[in-house]
């Protein structure tokens, strides 16, 4: 029998919490181009970080803010995303940015600036 699908992102994502402790706020829903493409939340970023702060925008659909997080806004906690939601912003960045996020790059996914650092460090191999 296999587990729960918050069973396993829970252990994909390293943290004991269990699924009923998560809200609803992650999901798609969002609108093309994000928040950011109406040119206020993502004026004065550029390259990587505006590329993902955008595909979170996206993922973020109708909650995301009007503002930009910073690099140092925790993905849960800041941010909001649960543990679908984060996975969702990750899968979209591979998608969008050809870099890969392994098993063990993902537990470590706790900031904003840690995946635009990742995506960084990807396109520089």
């Amino acid at each position: 029998m296999t587990s729960s699908l918050g069973d396993a992102l829970s252990a994909l994502l390293g943290d004991g919490a269990g699924a009923a402790g998560d809200s609803a706020s992650g999901g798609s829903g969002g609108k093309p181009g994000g928040r950011g493409a109406g040119g206020t939340a993502l004026d004065g970023l550029s390259g990587d970080r505006a590329e993902v702060t955008d595909v979170l925008f996206r993922v973020l659909g109708d909650d995301a803010p009007e503002d930009a997080p910073g690099l140092e806004s925790t993905l849960r906690g800041d941010i909001g995303l649960d543990r679908l939601g984060i996975v969702e912003l990750l899968v979209r960045c591979e998608e969008e940015t050809g870099v890969r996020f392994d098993d063990d790059a993902v537990t470590g996914m706790k900031t904003l600036g840690d995946v635009v650092s990742h995506v960084e460090a990807g396109r520089e191999k």
